[in-house]
């Protein structure tokens, strides 16, 4: 099936080709035409576009992105969109990418390479790729396995500019689907099929108008960062900027990757800051004695990140990652305590 694109000032954007069972929007970023998206799973509704001409199958009816669209317009949402023949879409240009041009998603298959349980609740895992994959720091993957419909979206752990292997965190909801098959037995035999990389809260260093740091995240929405704390570590980046990274769980039980803080805190002393909040019961002594690089608040996390002073940080770059009223709390923080202009924060809506 063809798809035809049209923005909404009607002007031709392109044509490509979309599988029969392909989602509009994959088959479009996949031939490198930049179409709006943020999640690219139907939860947050960037992807509204209107339906020209043509038929497509709605693959999810429930999606909250839906809520979105407008009534009674012919809007749909194109990561949710099969096209039953050729059709014509009309589309809003996207926002600019933050950095350099962001690679071109594309498919691979994925098999389970290493996989442990960091949490009661949060499992890490490495994903071996069919062949290597560029990407950004920063950057997201889309994953489906064959017993469970439809894609999810997890950011990478590990950095590289091109690799074989992905480092993904997920954690267990109670009663989802996906979770029921990942947390069970038979985790090791699964195929993933992955699509990506997808996502603009990145950093590049050479990019223009590089500055100082400043990292917020809850949960698991750690992963993205540590990917973007790897990538400021091995380039050099660290040794001229200075970073501090805000990081928040619900209590004890809840900590992980304590070690990988204290290991970045080590190599960049002098410039960089790891704050670790958890909000329903505070940090003792065992813990701060055997991470004294870390520092220890009890409070949420975007309370963690006010109370840090910012007063020697210059063009500062922030990012924010995690359930998303964590990352509107942290974004208020950001803009009202420590003045940071709008376009200097880099999240991505996976909600």
């Amino acid at each position: 099936m063809r798809v035809n694109l049209v923005s909404s000032k009607q002007e031709e954007l392109g044509k490509f080709e979309c599988g029969p069972t392909e989602r509009i929007l994959y088959a479009g970023l996949r031939t490198g035409l930049p179409l709006p998206h943020e999640c690219a799973t139907g939860t947050c509704g960037t992807c509204r576009a209107k339906l020209l001409s043509g038929e497509v199958e709605d693959l999810w009816a429930e999606a909250p992105g839906r809520k979105a669209l407008r009534t009674g317009k012919g809007e749909i949402l194109l990561c949710q969109s099969l096209p039953r023949g050729d059709c014509s879409v009309g589309i809003r240009m996207p926002r600019p990418a933050a950095g350099e041009s962001q690679p071109i998603p594309s498919y691979f298959t994925g098999n389970v390479q290493r996989s442990g349980m960091l949490t009661h609740d949060v499992l890490i895992l490495e994903l071996s790729l069919d062949r290597p994959m560029q990407f950004l720091a920063g950057q997201f993957v889309l994953v489906e396995v064959p017993e469970v419909a439809g894609f999810r979206a997890y950011s990478m752990v590990n950095f590289s500019h091109s690799t074989e292997r992905l480092e993904l965190i997920v954690k267990r909801k109670p009663g989802g689907v996906l979770s029921n098959v990942l947390f069970g037995p038979r985790l090791s035999s699964l195929t993933f099929k992955v699509f990506g990389p997808l996502g603009t809260a990145t950093l590049e260093p050479d990019e223009g108008g590089a500055g100082d740091l400043v990292c917020v995240a809850g949960g698991t929405g750690i992963a993205g960062i540590m990917a973007i704390l790897a990538r400021a570590s091995e380039s050099g980046y660290l040794d001229h900027h200075n970073a501090v990274v805000c990081f928040g769980v619900r209590g004890l039980a809840d900590l992980f990757f304590l070690d990988r803080f204290s290991g970045l805190k080590r190599k960049h002393p002098e410039t960089l800051k790891v704050v670790v909040a958890t909000s329903e019961q505070g940090v003792g002594s065992a813990i701060r004695e055997m991470h004294p690089e870390i520092e220890f608040k009890n409070g949420f996390v975007h309370e963690a990140l006010a109370w840090q002073e910012l007063g020697n940080f210059a063009n500062v770059i922030a990012y924010a990652a995690g359930p998303p009223p964590a990352v509107e709390a942290a974004t208020s923080v950001l803009l009202t305590k420590h003045r940071v202009p709008v376009n200097r924060i880099r999240f991505d809506k996976f909600g």
